[in-house]
C-alpha cells in the first residue's frame, strides 16, 4: 500500500498542473484525457528506463497508479478552478491588503508550516509511525541530546517570531493579560498541530521536548511584543525584531553543530568550486530540500534590503552571494559540514526573489490604495 500511494502522490502534482495551464484554454473532458494520457506516456517512458537500472524495478501497476494520480491531480485541479478559486483569490488579496503585520504573522506561520513538512516526504507505512511515535515520547523533557538540539532551537527561534507577530498584530488592542492568553494558545496549538503533522514526514524527526521549546519561543514573542513592539513606532521595531531573530537563525544553522575541525581538507573538496556538483553527485530528495531550503532561507535578506531603500536586482543577488559565500566559508572550520559554492549561489538567487517578491507586493499594495 505504501508502494502504490507513493505512485499516485508522485504524478498528482503533475496532473494539478498540467491541468491548471490547460484550464482556461480547453473543454473539461479533453483537459482530463490529455493529463491522463501524458501521465500514462511519461510513466512508461520512467519505467523503461528503469530496465537499465539495476537497483529498479519495472512494473505495469507502477504506469496505472501514476495515470491514476495524474487523474487525481486534475481532478482536484478542475475542482479548484470551478469552485474555489474565486474564494481563495479573495482571500489572498484581503490577506495582501491587511495592514503589513498582520501579513508578516501569516507568512512566519506559513513558513514555519512549510519548513516542517518539507521535503513532504509522506509516509503511511505503520512500521515508520510507530518509530515516529516512540521517538516523539522518548524526549518528554527539555533537556535532549545534542544532536537533536537543531529542530529544538530552530523551533524557539521561528515560534519566537510568530509569537511576537501574532500578538502585535492581532491581540495587541486587547487587555494585556487577555491579549497574551489569545496569542499563547493560538502558537500552542499550532506548535502541537505541525508536531502531529510531522509524525508522517520520514525524514523529520519530533519530539515532545520540540512542543516545550516551540512554547517557550512564543512566550518570549509575546513578551517582546507586549514590551518593545507596541507602540507607534510599531513597523520599524517589529523590523528590528525580525532582522535580530533572523540573524540569530542564519549563524545558528550554518554553524551547527559547533564543532571546530581545523583540518581545512575535511571540509574542502574539489566538487566545493564547482556549482551544483554536489547535488548532483549526492542526489535525492533530501538533497531537492536543501537546496529549496537554501533558496526560501535567504528571501527574508532580498525583503529587507527594500526596507533599506535598496530596490536594484543586482544588489539583493550580489548582497546573498557575498554573504552566502562568508557563512560558506566558516563552514570550512566545522566537523561535518562542508563548503559548497552552490549555497553561495542560492543564497544569491534566494535574496533576488524576496527583492523582487517584495517589489510586487509593494506595487500591488499602491494599485489597491492601501
Amino acid at each position: 500500500m505504501p508502494d502504490v500511494a507513493s505512485n499516485i502522490a508522485l504524478f498528482f502534482p503533475f496532473g494539478l498542473l498540467l491541468a491548471s495551464v490547460l484550464f482556461a484554454r480547453l473543454p473539461v473532458y479533453i483537459i482530463f484525457s490529455i493529463s491522463l494520457l501524458s501521465g500514462v506516456f511519461l510513466s512508461c517512458f520512467l519505467e523503461t528506463l528503469q530496465l537499465f537500472a539495476v537497483s529498479r524495478v519495472t512494473s505495469l501497476s507502477d504506469v496505472i497508479n501514476n495515470g491514476v494520480g495524474s487523474l487525481a491531480g486534475t481532478a482536484v485541479a478542475y475542482l479548484y478552478h470551478r469552485y474555489l478559486s474565486g474564494y481563495v483569490e479573495t482571500a489572498v488579496l484581503n490577506t495582501l491588503k491587511r495592514p503589513i503585520l498582520e501579513v508578516y504573522a501569516v507568512f512566519v506561520f506559513a513558513g514555519i508550516l512549510f519548513f516542517a513538512l518539507s521535503p513532504f516526504d509522506v509516509s503511511i507505512d505503520i512500521g515508520d509511525l510507530k518509530n515516529a511515535v516512540k521517538h516523539f515520547l522518548r524526549y518528554p523533557y527539555p533537556i535532549v541530546p545534542w544532536k537533536y538540539m537543531k529542530s529544538s532551537i530552530n523551533n524557539f527561534l521561528l515560534f519566537f517570531l510568530a509569537g511576537a507577530f501574532l500578538h502585535a498584530a492581532f491581540f495587541a488592542y486587547r487587555r494585556r493579560l487577555r491579549g497574551s492568553l489569545y496569542s499563547f494558545v493560538v502558537c500552542f496549538f499550532f506548535a502541537v498541530t505541525v508536531e502531529i503533522l510531522q509524525l508522517v514526514i520520514v525524514s523529520r524527526s519530533t519530539s515532545i521536548s520540540n512542543v516545550f521549546f516551540a512554547v517557550l519561543g512564543a512566550s518570549g514573542g509575546i513578551t517582546v511584543s507586549l514590551i518593545y513592539i507596541t507602540n507607534r513606532r510599531i513597523i520599524l521595531r517589529a523590523n528590528r525584531v525580525f532582522l535580530a531573530v533572523y540573524a540569530v537563525y542564519i549563524l545558528f544553522n550554518t554553524l551547527f553543530p559547533f564543532r571546530i575541525d581545523w583540518s581545512l581538507s575535511s571540509g574542502v573538496s574539489v566538487y566545493t568550486f564547482i556549482p551544483f556538483s554536489m547535488y548532483f553527485i549526492r542526489i535525492n530528495i533530501f538533497s531537492l530540500s536543501d537546496l529549496l531550503t537554501q533558496i526560501i532561507t535567504f528571501i527574508p535578506l532580498g525583503i529587507c534590503g527594500i526596507f533599506n531603500k535598496s530596490r536594484k536586482k543586482s544588489m539583493a543577488f550580489l548582497t546573498g552571494l557575498i554573504l552566502g559565500t562568508i557563512l560558506e566559508l566558516s563552514q570550512v572550520f566545522i566537523a561535518t559540514r562542508y563548503c559548497d559554492s552552490t549555497d553561495a549561489i542560492l543564497a544569491g538567487a534566494g535574496a533576488l526573489a524576496g527583492n523582487m517578491l517584495a517589489l510586487r507586493f509593494i506595487e500591488f499594495r499602491k494599485r489597491v490604495g492601501s
